[in-house]
């Protein structure tokens, strides 16, 4: 038997992984668990499992698109669980040290990534997100899934396995709580964010939030303290960058991810003293520059920028940069963030 498991890096994958392996467990016996991500590790992996065990449980907390694709191709039966945003944000932080932007890009790699999955599931996956009122209901799911034999017992000794021995009726909720704290004690159930921070947070929960709902992405919006400037590395494009010196880049990022599709960009930047015809450049750079235009600033005043593009690979990060084309005197500009809607 094989059976995989595809998830976000968050709790709720790791549980639901020993949930599974609990089933495969009492009802195979010794099996392989082969955790990858793509297609050639998968291949490379596959041969050092011990082939005289019955069955495989392979399982992915980032799954790339090929990978997706192949074990779709191969009809593997699948399990999907998905967490929120913040769910993922707040287990990278606490438990890997990433820090928040970091884990923010992350969370939007893991979804975008996922989405296909999510809201065109075909008939081989189960998604784990509505979750059955308890332990047993959900093991007892598994095991249908699973196209394994055994009922009640079986149920009973995955309980037993997991450590909830004769505790089956435990609400599914309290068993996540509980298996949670014991596995993850570090993990915070909130970030402490700076003050810029809370607002890229907010943004980008309330639109990827969609994903783990089991909807489509179909508008998010990238706040400007997501931007980097350009001149000091790292530093968030929070005010305004001064336009005075050479030709180059001013600002870059946020590195989030998208799903796959065509997207339009609206970038919207406030100008001001900018008198001598700055010609600035904006572009959308995703391992290649997938949309560009130009124009001249306006002495003062607001200015959108629309840029089209198509995203093929969800894993490979989006960038918005801004160029200064021609060297400047003066002038200021900046960003009010980015809104982006499928098409």
């Amino acid at each position: 038997m094989i059976v995989a498991l595809f998830g976000t890096p968050s709790p709720l994958t790791y549980l639901a992984i020993n949930m599974l392996r609990a089933i495969v467990q009492v009802t195979c016996g010794e099996h392989d668990m082969i955790g990858v991500n793509n297609v050639a590790d998968l291949r490379g992996a596959w041969p050092k499992r011990d082939q005289k065990r019955p069955a495989v449980v392979v399982a992915s907390d980032m799954p790339s698109p090929d990978f997706i694709d192949f074990m779709l191709a191969a009809k593997v039966p699948m399990i999907l669980c998905l967490e929120r945003l913040d769910e993922i944000a707040a287990f990278m932080v606490s438990c890997r040290q990433t820090d928040v932007m970091s884990a923010l890009r992350i969370a939007t790699q893991s979804l975008s990534s996922l989405e296909r999955l999510a809201t065109d599931t075909p008939a081989a996956v189960l998604t784990m997100g509505v979750f059955p009122a308890t332990l047993s209901q959900t093991l007892s799911d598994l095991l249908r899934f699973c196209n394994a034999d055994g009922g009640d017992v079986v149920v009973g000794n995955a309980a037993k396995y997991l450590g909830f021995d004769g505790r089956g009726d435990i609400p599914l909720s309290e068993f996540l709580k509980k298996s949670r704290k014991a596995l993850f004690p570090e993990l915070k159930a909130t970030l402490d964010l700076a003050a810029h921070q809370i607002d890229a947070h907010a943004n980008l929960a309330g639109a990827y939030n969609q994903i783990a709902a089991g909807r489509r992405l179909s508008e998010a919006y990238w706040p400007a303290c997501c931007f980097l400037q350009a001149d000091t590395e790292g530093i968030p494009a929070l005010g305004d960058l001064e336009l005075e010196g050479r030709a180059r880049f001013l600002c870059h990022g946020p590195y989030f991810h998208l799903p796959a599709g065509f997207w339009g960009a609206e970038l919207a930047i406030e100008v001001s003293e900018s008198r001598s015809e700055n010609r600035v450049g904006f572009d959308v750079f995703a391992g290649a520059v997938l949309a560009a235009c130009a124009t001249t600033l306006p002495r003062e005043g607001s200015l959108a920028c629309d840029l089209t593009f198509c995203v093929t690979d969800p894993t490979t990060p989006v960038e918005i940069r801004i160029q200064l084309l021609t060297g400047a005197i003066e002038g200021r500009l900046r960003i009010a963030g980015v809104t982006l809607r499928r098409l």
